[in-house]
C-alpha cells in the first residue's frame, strides 16, 4: 500500500468500490468522483482508517479552501504525482 502525507499531490485513479457499490444511496458522491477520475489534490489530512482526505470544488477541480466537499479516499485509488 503507498504511504503518502499530508500536503501529497495526488491522482485519482478511479472511483472506489465502496462508492460505486453505494451509488443508488449517494448519486451526488458518485457523480462528483466520476467527475474528479484523473484529476489531482493534495491530501489534506488522514482518517483512523487511513484514508486520505481530499477537498473538490462541485466541478471536481480542487479545493484549496476546505469550504465545498471533503472526500475520503483509500489510499490504493491514489497515485502520487511530481
Amino acid at each position: 500500500m503507498p504511504q503518502f502525507q499530508i500536503g501529497d499531490h495526488v491522482r485519482l485513479l478511479s472511483i472506489p468500490a465502496a462508492v460505486i457499490g453505494d451509488r443508488a444511496r449517494f448519486p451526488d458522491t458518485f457523480d462528483l468522483l466520476e467527475r474528479a477520475v484523473g484529476k489531482c489534490f493534495h491530501i489534506q489530512s488522514f482518517n483512523d482508517l487511513g484514508m486520505a482526505e481530499l477537498w473538490m470544488k462541485g466541478d471536481a477541480s480542487e479545493d484549496t479552501s476546505g469550504s465545498h466537499h471533503s472526500v475520503w479516499i483509500e489510499q490504493e485509488y491514489l497515485s502520487k504525482t511530481d
